[in-house]
């Protein structure tokens, strides 16, 4: 089995990839709905979301309904002055344009500082049972989050429950996160409650 954090890279990767079309439609669904049922998202909320590329959990149908529902939406955009990320405001009139690695950004001046969002939808790898998340390499959401230095929004990792592995490799730059979501199941950490369980 893989040990490495390059081989478990392309190990879950092709797993991922390895899912038909309709697997990909019924996972995208399963997420939403569970994601809804949590009752994580509010009107007054800025939530960031990723575009889907080589293989990853769909967000497309959960970003459509937030938009319906006035939440304020944003993607990623690659700072091209840093490593790090940019969210940039996202609705029904944004134009998107594909970055360096062909990924849709949106093309607009409104970005919202890291501490004034609310929830953010990281994608990923591979995570374990800890709530550890393996990324794709290039380190932007760990150089984004270690710089915050007022609160961080809500940090929950999407995958397929096939990326699930049993232990993953962390280094001290890498962020815990509150909580993962598959198309089965959401598995909260570090103490911190969906809001469902709070109320």
């Amino acid at each position: 089995m893989a040990n490495t954090k390059t081989e478990l890279r392309h190990h879950y990767r092709q797993t991922r990839k390895a899912l038909s079309p309709t697997e990909q439609s019924q996972h995208k669904k399963s997420l939403t709905q569970l994601l809804l049922s949590e009752n994580i998202f509010q009107p007054s909320q800025r939530v960031a979301f990723y575009w889907p590329s080589d293989g990853e959990i769909s967000t497309l149908s959960l970003l459509s309904h937030c938009l319906a529902q006035r939440i304020q939406c944003y993607l990623p955009c690659l700072d091209t002055e840093q490593k790090g990320l940019q969210f940039g405001l996202c609705d029904n009139k944004t134009t998107l344009f594909p970055n360096r690695y062909g990924i849709p950004e949106p093309v607009t001046e409104q970005f919202v500082p890291l501490d004034q969002l609310d929830c953010m939808l990281i994608p990923l790898v591979a995570f374990d049972s800890a709530g550890n998340r393996l990324g794709m390499g290039g380190g932007f959401y760990d150089y984004t989050l270690n710089q915050a230095t007022e609160k961080k929004p809500l940090l929950i990792g999407l995958a397929h429950a096939c990326q699930s592995a049993t232990t993953l490799p962390i280094e001290p730059w890498d962020f815990p996160l509150d909580a993962i979501a598959t198309e089965k199941r959401i598995v909260w950490f570090h103490k911190r409650l969906s809001k469902r369980q709070a109320s």
